[in-house]
């Protein structure tokens, strides 16, 4: 297999504190991609020892390597510096990252412009920081891609991220207490990454028999659970004075069986256990052929080693979908209790359950001054808090625009048959949900039924918003089926699992639920739409969808990536959103969208 790599190392970025590690950590991958056999002209080293680096720089490399007379089969991205989450996007940020908006790498957009590539399997590795961007300047940060833009779709390509923690948390450089100068420092993950792709953690290493020499590979799927495993052990071993936290994450999208990036001598095998029973490792996504899949995820961690959150969720979305407690566990990841407290809170119903219009708008926790929707009548059931609709028989969905007293906004989709559900907490729009009214046919006759949905549906969001939800491709299958189990799907869910689907590589089954739900007469939200949508079909369709904008702050990333353009009146909206994991705007936005709605015949509440 021909194999390349761009390998990034960025030591100082203006305005912030220089880092230690981040170019000798590119030379260490350098020099373990050629003893993997990388040829050299394939092996690009971009760091800042010599001088800046610019996405220009970047770009350059890459598209050099995607030629497709270079024959790359497997291109991998990795990045040691800085890194921000800006309004759920991520973020590389290059020499003049924080002086020039366009100067950092926008990962999410190049990630789906990667998908459409020549190269059938690009990786990314991130060991940089995922925290929330602070002070005006980061927040206007926009990023560029690193890939070129899409030419006419084709064949979807395998797309792996690994990322040296979870959203919001920051990747450690630590340094032996021993040691005083900078060369002690050391990039904890590229560290754990290295020593396991080489060979640290013989138990991952599968026999390929694929007629090549050496035989035995290292896969994506069980690499991201070792590194979650190495990374605590290491923590744990180095007995830091203060408390310190890192759990890597992936979104790995290529075939469990078929993808791999390091090829090893394979182990001599093991002896078979004598009594007792034994459980081996997954292989892939779930699979756990031994034991019930709850049993074997809490035995597989190794000792002494705390679970970590996501690895919890998955536990708990298992418990919930069979209706059975969680799984005991002495010690409880952080986090996991605000999760679980924050689902039973939001799960609490308010407001009325139904219209005679069966169709309506219901706030908690903020009111709004102003409510203009394009083509439905709307009317205040109660002023600021309760908003009745009047859809058309033949209406599929509309979107409201919702101004509150602060003047931010937020764009709501209407959907017959059911009424919104939207939760502030502190001026910050935290939660969304769709009930059918009780009057409406969509409505379940078993309360029970109506209950779960609910407690999963909260539980999926909480999760979400910690940027914990990666369900593996076992309970992903559980929650489509779930989805295709109802008489109708709930469109929230429906979004959270269009994401994780997305993420996982799994599109085709996205598509099926999209068609499922139009069928039974509910229109996509605009999210679920786009990460469907394929490069090159028409537009119009997509931009039915309500609200005709990304709901969840990630989904703009996916916009100019997929060439998706709003109105030209509204250019500049996406720098105007608040940092919030629903997409909501700021003051002056606001003003855009009421001058946008107002001229379209909009009716007012």
């Amino acid at each position: 297999m021909k194999r390349a790599a761009v390998l990034i190392g960025v030591n100082r970025v203006k305005g912030l504190p220089a880092l230690n590690d981040a170019v000798r950590g590119a030379a260490r991958m350098r020099e373990w991609a050629l003893a993997q056999g990388f040829a050299p002209e394939r092996v690009r080293l971009v760091t800042d020892e010599a001088g800046e680096v610019t996405v220009q720089d970047v770009r350059r490399c890459i598209g050099e390597l995607l030629d497709p007379m270079a024959g790359v089969e497997q291109l991998l991205i990795y990045f040691a510096g800085h890194g921000l989450n800006i309004n759920y996007g991520e973020y590389w940020l290059l020499t003049g990252g924080i002086e020039w908006p366009a100067e950092s790498v926008d990962v999410a957009r190049s990630a789906v412009l990667a998908r459409y590539c020549s190269v059938p399997h690009v990786v990314f590795i991130s060991d940089a920081c995922r925290t929330a961007a602070v002070g005006v300047q980061q927040q206007f940060i926009t990023g560029s891609p690193i890939f070129p833009g899409v030419a006419g779709g084709g064949v979807e390509k395998a797309v792996d991220q690994f990322f040296a923690c979870t959203l919001g948390n920051p990747a450690l450089e630590v340094q032996a207490q021993s040691v005083d100068n900078a060369a002690g420092f050391t990039a904890l993950y590229t560290e754990a990454l290295l020593e396991v792709l080489g060979g640290g953690e013989p138990t991952i290493i599968e026999v390929a028999n694929d007629g090549e020499s050496p035989d035995g590979v290292i896969r994506p799927w069980p690499l991201k659970r070792s590194l979650r495993e190495r990374v605590s052990r290491r923590l744990i071993e180095l007995n830091l004075p203060t408390r310190a936290f890192q759990t890597p994450d992936a979104r790995i999208t290529s075939e469990p069986d078929v993808a791999w990036l390091a090829r090893l001598a394979p182990p001599p095998p093991a002896p078979a256990p004598r009594g007792g029973v034994f459980f081996s490792l997954p292989r892939g996504a779930g699979g756990w052929p031994d034991a019930p899949r709850g049993e074997a995820r809490e035995l597989a961690s190794a000792p002494g080693l705390p679970v970590s959150l996501p690895e919890w969720v998955d536990g708990a979305l298992d418990a919930i979908l069979e209706r059975r407690p969680p799984l005991a566990s002495d010690t409880l990841p952080d986090g996991a209790l605000a999760i679980t407290d924050e689902a039973e809170r939001r799960a609490g119903e308010f407001g009325p359950r139904h219209f005679e219009t069966r169709c309506g708008i219901k706030l908690r926790g903020a009111q709004a001054v102003h409510a203009l929707c394009p083509g439905t009548r709307i009317e205040w059931a109660e002023p600021g808090e309760v908003l009745r609709a009047y859809p058309r028989s033949d209406q599929a969905g509309d979107r409201v625009l919702l101004v509150l007293a602060d003047g931010s906004a937020v764009v709501v989709p209407l959907l017959p048959e059911f009424i919104a559900e939207l939760g502030f907490e502190n001026g910050e729009w935290v939660n969304l949900a769709y009930e059918p009214s009780d009057n409406s046919p969509f409505h379940p006759p078993d309360p029970a039924r109506r209950a779960h949905r609910r407690e999963l549906r909260e539980f999926v969001a909480a999760a979400v918003g910690r940027g914990v939800f990666q369900p593996d491709r076992e309970t992903l299958e559980a929650l489509v089926a779930l989805l295709l189990d109802d008489p109708v799907p709930d469109p929230v869910l429906l979004l959270f699992l269009a994401y994780a689907l997305d993420d996982a590589g799994l599109v085709s089954r996205l598509r099926e639920l999209v068609a499922l739900t139009r069928a039974r007469g509910v229109a996509p939200l605009f999210d679920v739409a786009l990460l469907a949508h394929r490069p090159g079909e028409p537009l119009d369709a997509l931009l039915a969808c309500p609200p005709g904008m990304p709901l969840l702050a990630r989904g703009w990333a996916g916009l100019a990536a997929r060439g998706v353009d709003l109105p030209d009146d509204l250019a500049g909206l996406a720098q105007r959103r608040l940092p919030t994991l629903w997409t909501c705007f700021n003051a002056e936005a606001g003003a855009m969208l009421l001058q946008h709605f107002s001229p379209m015949e909009a009716c007012h509440a």
